[in-house]
């Protein structure tokens, strides 16, 4: 007999399923309330109108029993297994397109998922909650491309274990059978993690909540092998140094050096917390065991540099030494920059590779930006202004566009910063004709899209919704597969919505099931896009309450989009505000599908749907809603 399905299995699920001991009793939506625990993990889910094609059968495998559920096509989506004969789920295993991609398991038989694994086209990852608490607490594999990927996740929503996780630690010193002084260099170089994190993430602009990994990089084609060292190490070693993570925010794109990595068993690991490239704090100095492994009369690292390269090299790394705190006078900070910054620019015109050279090009023109905007560099707009003519007499015609773009954003930041309020309007208008004279001028540059989505929102919010609507003809035209691209054909989807259906659906807060806006045809439905930190949304949600407890009786109801990320205590916020609505949380924020789709521009965006299903009004206020539900209600 199959393992029964029981209310016990509610610390696997978090969902509450009933017992059932025959397949007849276990239908396609029960299987389908059981989710993956751990973020970012895609699935094949069949949709609302293929859950009749689907099929539940069940099956023995060896010892162990359970069911499949078969999608419309025959393949398969989810398998759970009962591997111990003891009646309940210990084995989760969901699918893609027939592949095993990820599977959850209770090895101890306690009604507690205890490990995750990662497969097929998803990965390699395999963790441990040894506590069974829901989170990761160590690895048993783990590549180095998926190590700097779980880092960049743990540095976005700011979680020091997670991140600590990732380290060199004490045993695995002991496992790599390192030598005393071997192992106290290499786990002196990351003391207190968390505190370190929570430094780093305070001056960074790179490392966001909403960041994404992109992809791994290094300045090594394959780790190196270095072989047993007499009183440094007793087995060979295998290590990358100088590996980054390329991430992203939104359209924007950044490193973040993570530097040494040193695979134990099967695991890659961190060996100092990574630092995001936020223009002044690169640190270019070799990780400690490749530094360990040179024979006395090497090269010290960075051999490939001139004469001239080491130097500048050397009085960067005491440069950074000496770097002043974030609390320290402004003048200091101003001091640090600048001389930090004429180094970097050195460096760049130093450096023999081209890639090389760009990514100091680009760290500089990032830096001078970033700390520009901070009010940290004086003059940083005319700074950036001689860096464009310095890029093209280097032969780097192409960041061009890169560095007069950011100058751009320079420009209108310090100016806005500095207008009255009559003057605003002014400075709006001249940086919305600087951006239409870039995107002139360089039309193919990587620039061009962001620009062209700038131009359109201003011209949107401005009320001058015709205009705006050509922008986003041509960004969608022009640059369909870009990331603006795309939002620019969502906004034009939203633009014509009125009088035609929303068709809007998405995972429930807390994972339980899917919230679909066509379910609530017949009502009159309002859906609000929504973050808590974004203020008016907050500020609002008293409003919408009261709006909620008048009208839901009477056939009004809301779909709440949140917008935070996957770690923010959403449903105690909503608990507080007594906010009892359907929530779709995206757990990709402004750069998920919800958002994306419909070409959002920032939350607070309101959507207001009839009775029929047709949108009423696809830009509604809250003052909109008080006076249109009272009469659409009625309807």
């Amino acid at each position: 007999m199959p393992f029964c399905f029981r209310p016990a299995l509610l610390t696997l699920s978090l969902v509450v399923v009933p017992s059932l001991t025959q397949a007849a009793d276990v239908t396609v939506d029960q299987i389908l309330l059981y989710k993956p625990r751990r973020a970012g993990i895609e699935v094949e889910t069949p949709t609302a109108a293929d859950l009749p094609k689907c099929r539940i059968e069940a099956q023995r495998i060896g010892k162990a029993s359970g069911w499949v559920l078969y999608g419309p096509q025959g393949q398969v989506l989810r398998r759970f297994l009962d591997t111990n004969a003891d009646n309940d789920v210990d084995d989760f295993r969901y699918f893609q397109q027939g592949m095993e991609v990820y599977r959850e398991l209770d090895t101890n038989a306690n009604k507690k998922v205890d490990q995750y694994r990662w497969l097929g086209s998803l990965g390699t990852r395999w963790g441990i909650d040894s506590d069974e608490d829901g989170r990761i607490d160590r690895w048993i594999v783990l590549s180095a491309e998926e190590a700097t990927l779980e880092a960049v996740r743990a540095m976005a929503a700011g979680d020091a274990r997670a991140l600590q996780a990732l380290m060199v630690s004490p045993d695995d010193v002991k496992a790599l059978r390192l030598s005393a002084k071997v192992g106290d260099r290499l786990l002196a170089a990351a003391p207190d993690v968390a505190g370190k994190l929570k430094a780093t993430l305070a001056a960074s602009k790179t490392i966001q909540p909403k960041t994404k990994w992109e992809r791994f990089d290094c300045s090594m084609r394959f780790p190196s092998v270095l072989a047993a060292a007499p009183e440094k190490w007793e087995g060979d070693l295998s290590v990358y140094e100088n590996a980054m993570a390329l991430v992203a925010n939104g359209t924007d794109t950044g490193f973040v050096q993570v530097g040494e990595l040193v695979k134990v068993g099967d695991v890659w690991k961190l060996t100092r917390v990574p630092q995001p490239i936020d223009g002044a704090n690169l640190q270019v100095e070799g990780g400690v065991l490749l530094q360990e492994s040179l024979d006395a009369g090497s090269l010290t690292p960075g051999e490939g540099l001139s004469p001239e390269g080491q130097q500048l090299v050397e009085q960067l790394k005491i440069l950074d030494d000496k770097a002043p705190g974030e609390n320290a006078p402004q003048k200091e900070i101003e001091t640090y920059n600048l001389a930090r910054a004429d180094l970097v620019q050195k460096l760049a015109k130093t450096v023999a590779s081209p890639s090389e050279k760009e990514l100091w090009w680009r760290q500089l023109i990032d830096g001078v930006a970033a700390e520009t905007n901070r009010g940290m560099f004086p003059n940083g707009a005319e700074r950036l202004g001689a860096l464009e003519t310095e890029v093209k007499e280097a032969g780097f015609e192409k960041l061009a566009p890169f560095v007069r773009f950011r100058k751009l954003l320079v420009d209108f930041a310090v100016k806005m910063q500095a207008a009255d309020t009559p003057e605003r309007q002014k400075v709006q208008e001249a940086h919305l004709q600087a951006l239409r004279d870039f995107v002139q001028e360089y039309p193919r540059s990587e620039e061009a899209p962001e620009a062209m989505w700038q131009v359109a929102t201003t011209i949107e919010f401005n009320g001058n919704l015709a205009d705006a609507e050509k922008w986003y003809g041509a960004l969608a035209k022009e640059y369909a597969t870009t990331s603006a691209g795309e939002r620019a054909q969502g906004a034009l989807k939203r633009m014509g919505l009125k009088g035609k259906d929303l068709n809007l659906s998405g995972p429930a807060l807390g994972g339980t099931g899917t919230v679909d806006v066509a379910r609530f045809k017949g009502k009159v439905v309002a859906v609000v896009y929504w973050a808590t930190w974004f203020k008016p949304s907050v500020d609002e949600m008293p409003q919408l309450v009261e709006l909620y407890k008048t009208y839901q009786p009477q056939g009004f109801e809301i779909v709440g989009v949140n917008l935070d990320s996957p770690d923010t205590p959403v449903a105690d916020f909503l608990r507080q505000q007594k906010a009892t609505w359907p929530q779709i949380q995206d757990p990709d924020g402004m750069e998920g599908e919800s958002s994306v789709s419909l070409g959002i521009i920032s939350p607070g965006t309101m959507f207001l749907i009839g009775k029929d299903g047709k949108v009423v009004s696809n830009g509604a206020s809250l003052d909109d809603l008080k006076k249109l539900v009272p009469d659409l209600v009625k309807k």
